[in-house]
């Protein structure tokens, strides 16, 4: 259809040219309709253009979005990093329950007590040795407090019977050369002997044979394992034996 009327057109402009007269009326119809599909034609290009780009842009966008996540390292939890964890340390007093410092002793004696829980409790064979640098472990043997490490050493440690030795009740023991001092358990520091009541028997039986006990009653005598810090807060003793 649109063919016919370029014809028309064609063919009346012709027609003028050639002297063949034409309508006026016919030729301005036809022009304008020429016209309008001449702009038709041309909106109609301008919009398959702008489809075409429209369509273009967003898939060359989205091939880009594409590759720049392919390319892009993959998101994920960081990986875990872990510390080399420190073995504890096994001794003797190992499985030992750790005794809560009793009320009432003098500040000086309060700290050292806890400074020898603490480290019995920890197997700190180094800080004991520094808190009784003058304490003695054995009558008549100048090593002093360092036998805690050798005893640990052949399999004959002494630091459970430190920590329950410290659980026991306290006593205050004769004045040496004028300064107090504190024991434990408070039979060791006691004065006369008298029988045991069940609390003593059973504080004792948590780190003494019962025929040990017996022997102890027997003799009227406590010579058993017993600590010995002085009101300034000196560790003097930590002792077995008479």
């Amino acid at each position: 259809m649109d063919m016919d009327l370029e014809q028309q057109l064609t063919a009346a402009l012709e027609g003028r040219a050639s002297g063949v007269p034409v309508a006026p009326a016919d030729l301005g119809a036809v022009r304008s309709r020429a016209r309008s599909i001449r702009r038709r034609r041309a909106a109609g290009g301008a919009v398959a253009g702008a489809a075409v780009v429209a369509l273009v842009v967003p898939v060359a966008m989205g091939l880009g979005g594409l590759r720049s996540a392919s390319e892009a390292p993959p998101v994920g939890p960081a990986p875990a990093t872990s510390t080399p964890s420190v073995p504890a340390k096994v001794c003797s007093s190992t499985g030992v329950a750790k005794p809560t410092l009793p009320a009432g002793l003098p500040p000086a004696v309060a700290t050292t007590w806890q400074q020898i829980v603490d480290a019995a409790a920890a197997c700190d064979l180094s800080a004991l040795e520094a808190l009784g640098a003058d304490a003695i472990t054995s009558y008549g043997d100048k090593q002093g407090i360092t036998n805690l490490r050798r005893w640990e050493r052949e399999g004959d440690g002494k630091l459970g019977v430190l920590l329950k030795v410290m659980a026991t009740t306290s006593g205050v023991g004769p004045d040496l050369g004028g300064v107090r001092f504190y024991g434990w358990p408070a039979l060791s520091v006691r004065h006369t002997w008298s029988p045991l009541t069940s609390a003593e028997r059973a504080e004792l039986e948590t780190f003494q044979k019962p025929s040990e006990v017996a022997s102890f009653e027997e003799m009227q005598m406590y010579y058993g394992w017993r600590v010995g810090i002085r009101s300034d807060g000196t560790w003097l003793y930590f002792v077995a034996g008479d």
